[in-house]
């Protein structure tokens, strides 16, 4: 008996039973019509000789469906139930209400329960519930129908302790009958939101045979079944980077080193400047997945920065091509400034394998080999220098591969970055000053430390600025008053990281207006306003915002990250998207990451570029958030979002 048969997933379930031997089928539904597409199916298993009845009760009806089953069972022994009824009303949260809830949660709930107490009276081989797989990951805008499955499959388990032959499946997507196969939409969606590879309904069934060893013995109460893409899906879904999956991520990298290894056996195969073109198409690739986009509208000239990634992007984008090529990618490699061609090309040596041959780091052969490459008078005069010797000097070429100059020149910046980490400055004088014991927590946190690889990273930054010559650029002492210009060891220098936007810091009334505040209020006004109170003064200065906006009211932060962080991690949801501007402050981002909502980052000033993506985009989202930078000193353009 399969509930929910006469159409969908439950027919095809009826399809397959018959192709394993079953030769008595009841349809059930609580129309009882099959539809215009099922009765050419059900006439088929007819004419191959299996038994099919319909009939038309509501599984959530205790009396209809026990008085159904009596009449079956008079006729025949039920040997099998399979409860497939199901009833969608997609909402988000906010828009629930107790009849959406209801219809979603009776026919798998009510109808469940309603089984657990008539099976006991039945001969079953099998009690099979169908659930679904967003019991694993939840499904924004579903809430009650992965209740409505979580809850089945708890009552799968508890009828199992009592002896019954219950089994709980959570399907996967299926590709030739249901839902998904009838909403196109649902499908794409499903493909964004889960990574999931859609499966035919037949394979989908025959993973049954999982369930049980050779002697038909049921080896688990819940099982899922569906075809994941791991890697991706643990990009996207934040629930399969929690322990609960870590297992997953073990069973899936042999194969992933599998992929990885094919893809970097045939770039071996290349010549160079194929291999390097490939390379350029796998980097862009990845690319346009980070930035949801189609690979064609990724410029393979131009940087990263203005293509719209920012550095959680950079993040992620190296952690993409790690996985497809199973090689450990410098982070400095992926520098705002190179584009997609030059990343490959930065790449292309740890594919080819010369940076192993020649001993060099796979950290340090970006910083060797790119970022402190010699300037160009240098070059002139080794090159000049090995003229005089008698040896041809050897040009750049640009291309892809390492020449033998290039990896001479890497060697020896590998050499230097050693000894200066081997030896830093002040090493000397420390070595002859007579030792002085260190307390033991001392000794503990300078251990634990120098053990962290972000501690060895800073060492190697630190040590490059040494052998370039650049002084730490961060923790200078200012003289004074910070403006648009600033004082730093008796030198006046431009200010670009100023807050003074009215050029007002230090004015006289502005200084005079401060000390009269804190003649009245003091240096502190303890905690936020909402909890400790608010002070005159805050409510004066919105009040002259709000007449300066012309608006009703106006309501000031404390800093430009608050506000942003705040508003944004307010307003929006998980739902919601938010184009922003690729040059757009880290704030923004850090709101959008305490929302949960999207991003998609757009050229700064390039108005088609966030008219594409709302386009693109807009539907699928609840809200839609457009952020862009008015005027951005960095870039030296100012510019306004049409509306």
């Amino acid at each position: 008996m399969i509930i929910g048969g006469t159409s969908g997933f439950g027919l095809a379930t009826a399809e397959w039973l018959a192709g394993r031997g079953a030769t008595s089928l009841v349809l059930v539904s609580r129309s009882g019509s099959p539809s215009d597409e099922s009765i050419p199916k059900i006439a088929a298993l007819r004419q191959r000789g299996v038994r099919v009845d319909v009939a038309s009760v509501d599984v959530a009806d205790a009396e209809a469906l026990e008085q159904l089953l009596r009449t079956v069972g008079e006729d025949r022994p039920i040997k099998g139930i399979i409860h497939a009824a199901m009833v969608l009303d997609d909402r988000l949260i906010e828009g629930q209400d107790r009849e959406s809830i209801d219809a979603v949660l009776r026919p798998k709930v009510s109808g469940a329960l309603n089984l657990e107490r008539l099976a006991p009276q039945l001969p079953l081989d099998y009690l099979l519930f169908y659930s679904s797989a967003t019991t694993l990951f939840g499904n924004p805008g579903q809430f009650n129908y992965v209740a409505a499955n979580a809850y089945i499959e708890g009552l799968a388990r508890r009828m199992r302790s009592r002896g019954l032959p219950a089994l709980a499946v959570a399907w996967g997507g299926i590709e030739d009958a249901g839902y998904l196969s009838r909403h196109i939409g649902a499908d794409i969606n499903l493909k964004r939101r889960f990574a999931a590879n859609l499966i035919s309904a037949r394979t989908a069934l025959d993973g049954l045979d999982w369930v049980f060893d050779q002697d038909s013995r049921q080896l688990t109460t819940v099982a899922a079944i569906a075809r994941i893409d791991w890697a991706t899906a643990k990009r996207e879904l934040a629930a399969t980077r929690t322990p609960l999956f870590g297992s997953v991520g073990m069973r899936i990298s042999s194969r992933q080193v599998m992929d990885a290894a094919a893809t970097l056996e045939k770039l071996r195969a290349l010549p160079t400047e194929e291999a390097a073109a490939a390379l350029v198409d796998i980097v862009v690739e990845e690319i346009a997945r980070v930035l949801r986009l189609p690979p064609k509208e990724v410029d393979r000239h131009r940087p990263l920065a203005e293509i719209g990634m920012d550095s959680l992007m950079m993040l992620e984008l190296r952690t993409t091509v790690e996985i497809t090529l199973q090689i450990e990618l410098p982070m400095m490699s992926l520098a705002t400034g190179i584009t997609p061609v030059d990343v490959a090309r930065r790449i292309l040596p740890l594919i080819t394998g010369e940076a192993q041959r020649h001993n060099v780091p796979g950290t340090l052969v970006a910083l060797s080999a790119s970022t402190l490459r010699p300037r160009p008078k240098q070059r002139r005069a080794r090159a000049a220098g090995r003229g005089q010797r008698g040896a041809r000097a050897r040009p750049r070429t640009g291309g892809a591969a390492m020449t033998a100059y290039d990896r001479r020149e890497a060697q020896q910046t590998v050499d230097r970055i050693r000894h200066a980490l081997e030896h830093p400055p002040g090493e000397a004088a420390r070595r002859r000053a007579p030792a002085q014991p260190a307390a033991p927590h001392q000794a503990r946190l300078e251990t634990e430390l120098t053990a962290l690889p972000e501690y060895e990273v800073l060492k190697i930054k630190r040590a490059v600025g040494d052998i370039a010559g650049i002084d730490n650029p961060f923790y200078r002492l200012h003289d004074g008053r910070a403006c648009e210009v600033t004082s730093m060891g008796g030198r006046t220098v431009v200010n670009f990281s100023s807050y003074d936007y009215l050029g007002l810091n230090g004015h006289p009334a502005v200084a005079d207006a401060a000390k009269r505040a804190i003649d009245l209020f003091g240096t502190s006004v303890s905690a936020s306003r909402i909890s400790a109170g608010e002070r005159q003064v805050h409510r004066d200065l919105e009040l002259a915002l709000a007449r300066l906006h012309g608006t009703e009211a106006a309501l000031a932060f404390v800093s430009g990250h608050a506000t942003n962080v705040s508003v944004i991690g307010g307003l929006l949801g998980p739902e919601d998207l938010v184009v922003t501007d690729a040059v757009i402050h880290n704030s923004v981002l850090d709101g959008i990451k305490l929302a949960g909502a999207k991003r998609i980052l757009c050229p700064h000033g390039d108005i088609e570029s966030f008219d594409r993506a709302l386009r693109l985009n807009r539907a699928r989202y609840r809200r839609a958030l457009v952020v862009v930078e008015g005027s951005t000193a960095w870039t030296a353009t100012s510019w306004t979002l049409p509306l």
